[in-house]
């Protein structure tokens, strides 16, 4: 079975060869098996991976979205049709990251829009495509890495990730989450709430 750790390692080798979807793919396994140990569960489920996700959106903004309180924002302009045909009519961001993104990538069970991937530190909504930055890969990578249920993970040597100008070797970083909350906490970082609503309009970007 192949290990959280080494998804993390064939994520960062994908990413380096520019394959995107292939990188999310094993990010979106290791935090969904991350989910289901740090919440003791039997299985899998939707709600412990949002869970998982909103409960490390600090993490994710500072990483990759900073500007944006990603815990609270709800975009009511795109709503998200799950794969069992219920409509989510104010979708959180882990929202998106699981109907559209997880499920599109793990069961191709996305039923309501398609993603894709850009430059910069934007989101972009629009028609029925959802553009993600590049770097969002990268913190949810340390949401993977940071969580203490993973201290035990192990990848091969010479893998890292970094904020700032801080380096952390990951197999010095696994489950040390104090480390990358300590400079979230000294940056004090100011955040914006999105409250757009339902049928307000279609096609949005968040830079």
């Amino acid at each position: 079975m192949i290990t959280i750790g080494q998804r993390v390692q064939y994520a960062i080798e994908a990413v380096e060869r520019g394959e995107f979807e292939h990188a999310l793919e094993h990010v979106s396994i290791a935090i969904d098996i991350t989910a289901k140990k740090y919440y003791q569960a039997p299985k899998s489920t939707n709600a412990n991976y949002k869970n998982l996700l909103k409960e490390y959106s600090w993490l994710i903004e500072i990483m990759s979205l900073g500007g944006i309180n990603l815990d609270e924002s709800k975009f009511g302009n795109y709503p998200v049709v799950t794969a069992y045909g219920k409509e989510i009519t104010e979708p959180t961001f882990q929202d998106f990251l699981y109907h559209i993104v997880r499920c599109g990538l793990s069961y191709d069970e996305s039923s309501s829009a398609n993603f894709s991937f850009i430059e910069g530190n934007s989101i972009i909504l629009s028609g029925n495509t959802i553009a993600l930055p590049k770097k969002l890969i990268w913190g949810l990578l340390a949401v993977i890495v940071f969580c203490p249920i993973n201290a035990m993970q192990r990848t091969s040597d010479g893998y890292w990730l970094s904020l700032f100008e801080h380096k952390f070797v990951i197999n010095e970083a696994w489950g040390k989450e104090d480390l990358i909350r300590r400079i979230y906490d000294e940056r004090n970082l100011t955040s914006v709430i999105l409250n757009i609503p339902h049928n307000h309009f279609n096609g949005y970007k968040l830079a």
